[in-house]
């Protein structure tokens, strides 16, 4: 998940596949691993790790300055 500018954007579709489905009590970044990191305070470590491979952080930097973002409406 490497690239920059609207060509090189990850599809939502690639972040969902990552993120596993949400009811599979073994998957770690699941609903049943989301409530139980919540209920002590923490984040879920293998969530954050997901979204920095997906390279959240692009969509919120023009394009312009190396980012993702060329469009306010896909915010």
């Amino acid at each position: 998940m490497s690239g920059t500018g609207p060509a090189a954007r990850p599809g939502a579709a690639e972040l969902e596949r990552a993120f596993g489905d949400p009811w599979d009590p073994a998957n770690p970044v699941g609903h049943a691993a989301t409530v139980a990191a919540d209920e002590r305070d923490e984040v879920v470590a293998g969530g954050e790790r997901l979204l920095d491979a997906y390279g959240l952080g692009a969509e919120f930097v023009p394009v312009e300055l190396g980012g993702r973002l060329d469009r306010l409406d896909r915010l």
